[in-house]
Order: structure tokens, then C-alpha cells, then sequence
């Protein structure tokens, strides 16, 4: 019985076939299609990975050593942040006839509301439009 080694792990390059792989300080890492950025209109984040020029310009010094690209944000915030617009992104889909749960966010933690507004105001994301997206279904 021939054993080979196992194939070395290839980085992943940032933004690749359509996904963005993302990691927050301290928070492990997520990945979403770069059209998920594009629910809060022209937000930083939109314009950052749904662009198609930007995307393929993410320098190797904005990813860490996994090859993810490093967001500076609160982990719990940003993750929260992204399955909101993931959400949003599967119930307005022209197709989508179903339901996912109730098709409403889970509630945002008290503790968590101060970080998450100031992560909003940062990325140019109307922050009570972002609340009101977790009070109602989408």
C-alpha cells in the first residue's frame, strides 16, 4: 500500500470564486459571498468586497497568516453584522419561497448595542436601520 503525505494547506487568497474569507481579532474566522455586503446599500463593507476591483486588489498585508482578511472589529458584532445581511440576502432572493425560522434576526445583546452602533456609524450603516432589521421580520 503506497501512503502519500498529505497536500500542503493552500492559503486562502482574501476573496476567492466569489467568497470572502474574514477573520476579527480574537473571534475565529467566517466566510459569506462577496454579494452579502451589498444589503446595506453603499456601505464601507460593500465597497470594499463586492467590488470587483477592490476585491482583487486586497493586498497579502491585509491577511493573516491563514490567508483571511483581517477585520478590526468586535467578533461578536461583525459575526451578528454578517448573518444579518445573510439573512436579508436569502429572503429577498427572487426564488425564495420558504421560511428561515421566523426569517427574523436574533435579538441584539444589551451588552453588545454601544460596540455594534459604533461599528455601524464606522462602516457607514444606518444603525437604526440596522436595529429595526433585528425588531421586524425581514
Amino acid at each position: 500500500m503506497v501512503t502519500h503525505p498529505p497536500a500542503p494547506l493552500s492559503p486562502l487568497k482574501g476573496v476567492h470564486d466569489g467568497i470572502v474569507y474574514i477573520t476579527c481579532w480574537g473571534g475565529g474566522q467566517l466566510c459569506t459571498m462577496r454579494d452579502t455586503f451589498t444589503e446595506f446599500g453603499g456601505s464601507m463593507l460593500a465597497n470594499k468586497y463586492a467590488s470587483d476591483v477592490r476585491a482583487r486588489n486586497i493586498s497579502a498585508a491585509a491577511l493573516d497568516e491563514d490567508g483571511c482578511i483581517v477585520e478590526d472589529h468586535n467578533h461578536e458584532c461583525f459575526h451578528k453584522l454578517v448573518n444579518v445581511m445573510r439573512l436579508r440576502a436569502i429572503v429577498r432572493r427572487p426564488d425564495f419561497r420558504g421560511t428561515v425560522g421566523n426569517s427574523k434576526p436574533s435579538p441584539m445583546p444589551a451588552h453588545l448595542a454601544p460596540a455594534m452602533t459604533e461599528m455601524l456609524n464606522y462602516l457607514a450603516i444606518d444603525h437604526e436601520r440596522f436595529f429595526s432589521a433585528l425588531d421586524s421580520p425581514l
